[in-house]
């Protein structure tokens, strides 16, 4: 025991103390110096109302102090995540309040104008891009659900680095230009083209970082992405180099803006928006595919996200080549895609949908394109109409999952089943808001051809019946 304690003890036995004394005290193994927590209790021993001797108790509290540590740990964790959601709702009822607001707003606008056709198509594209950003706001928050639950996977598929850059162009570029910034792909040391990788999610770590990129860089500045290939024990790794002029970030904003939540400052959040999820989402997708994610930054200079992950090299194609020497900038193409023309005319697609404003959504998308609408707000009545139809009367189906009396899963099970002669030719196409991988997964086990997310698409709904 210290010293103190065993003053204590001493003034205790020389003052003759009558009264049950008690207090907490850490003692400690002389050669081990292992520590332990006692709480003493010292009852005096009265006889013939004389002090005839002490009785101390030594009851070893170590391990309730610690589960009380604990709990109260684990309490402070409670009250900060509290907090932490607090904030975050806080934060997330502004940011989807913002475009629901310009959607209402523009809405009641148009009305108003309905005679104004400048104002009708003014209002319907800026209802179109609030509609988008709300989906962007929306799909962040599920993406950070799924990484916290552990149901975020990674799907390998083949791709070309040149078709890749390609898309990222296409989605960057024109928002550079709007802001009249400067954007750059450059490939350096690039050996192959031909690559095995998650195309899907390396697209969304690309776009998170050069979304932010582009919000953070003033008018008249300049972002570059560069891509090397190197090798590290003998496996390709592929380096993605984001470097901009922005407004840059603080040693300590560097170490916070991974944290789920959280963006560099509160001004940040007021000036710019956002929910605070997309560095966070890229940093778990980058560890994910067991990639290393760097950053540097000077305020008011800029920043540099360095991503590096593995791939591998498709040696099923023997058409790998170089795809541009080092240094050389990726051509800015400001040339129209050529519009493919889909032309419905001729088809009869069945609709099952039991939400009649998606119902009118999907079949007047499919009636610009000529084609006969049939619909059944459920899956027995979509089965029944199937079952008693004539053989190549329906050319697809575009199948809902969630539906009443019998979801879209089944529905397409008992087709499948059916003895009808179209029963195991007929396109039958998921056409639903449930849009995770495992989702899916689940619609071509049950025999579904593909899969569509709402909100819908109006080229990828062309693109997908085309195909069929």
């Amino acid at each position: 025991m210290n010293n103190e304690e065993l003053d204590n003890l001493k003034e205790l036995y020389n003052t003759h103390q009558r009264k049950v004394t008690e207090w907490k005290t850490e003692i400690k193994n002389p050669k081990t110096l292992e520590s332990r927590w006692m709480h003493i209790r010292i009852y005096p021993v009265i006889q013939d109302r004389e002090l005839t001797r002490y009785v101390i108790n030594f009851t070893d509290i170590t391990e309730i102090l610690n589960s009380q540590r604990d709990l109260k740990d684990a309490l402070n964790l409670a009250k900060n995540a509290n907090n932490s959601k607090r904030n975050f709702l806080s934060r997330m009822s502004h940011e989807i309040r913002t475009p629901i607001n310009a959607i209402i707003g523009m809405t009641d606008i148009a009305n108003s104008n309905i005679d104004d056709k400048n104002k009708i198509v003014d209002c319907l594209s800026k209802i179109e891009i609030s509609s988008k950003f709300l989906l962007g706001i929306i799909n962040d928050i599920l993406d950070m659900s799924k990484i916290e639950s552990g149901k975020m996977s990674i799907t390998p598929e083949r791709f070309t680095l040149n078709s890749f850059t390609s898309n990222i162009e296409s989605i960057i570029n024109p928002q550079a230009k709007l802001k009249d910034i400067k954007f750059n792909i450059i490939f350096s040391e690039i050996k192959y083209n031909n690559i095995i990788g998650d195309q899907l999610r390396v697209n969304q770590i690309l776009i998170n970082i050069l979304s932010n990129a582009l919000k953070f860089t003033p008018r008249g500045g300049e972002i570059t992405l560069t891509i090397k290939e190197i090798q590290r024990n003998g496996k390709l790794r592929v380096l993605f180099i984001i470097k901009d002029t922005g407004i840059g970030m603080s040693e300590e904003e560097v170490e916070r803006i991974f944290r789920p939540f959280e963006q560099a400052n509160m001004d940040t959040n007021i000036k710019y928006g956002g929910t605070g999820l997309g560095l966070s989402i890229t940093k778990n997708l980058v560890e994910l595919m067991n990639g290393s994610l760097n950053v540097s930054s000077i305020e008011g200079e800029g920043s540099q996200f360095t991503i590096e992950l593995p791939f591998e090299v498709d040696i099923n194609d023997t058409n790998d080549e170089v795809i541009l020497d080092a240094g050389v900038e990726y051509p800015d193409n400001d040339k129209e895609k050529e519009e493919t023309i889909y032309d419905f005319s001729e088809k009869r697609f069945l609709i099952v949908e039991d939400n009649e404003l998606n119902l009118e959504i999907a079949s007047e998308i499919l009636k610009f394109k000529g084609a006969n609408i049939e619909t059944a707000e459920n899956g027995e009545i979509a089965f029944e109409k199937f079952e008693n139809s004539s053989p190549g009367y329906y050319d697809a189906i575009l199948m809902d999952i969630r539906m009443p009396v019998l979801s879209g899963y089944d529905a397409t099970k008992k087709i499948r089943k059916s003895s009808h002669l179209d029963s195991k030719t007929i396109p039958i196409i998921a056409m639903t808001a449930n849009a995770f991988n495992e989702d899916v997964s689940k619609a071509l086990e049950c025999g579904m051809d593909d899969h569509i997310a709402k909100p819908i698409d109006k080229e990828v709904l062309y693109s997908t019946l085309d195909k069929f």
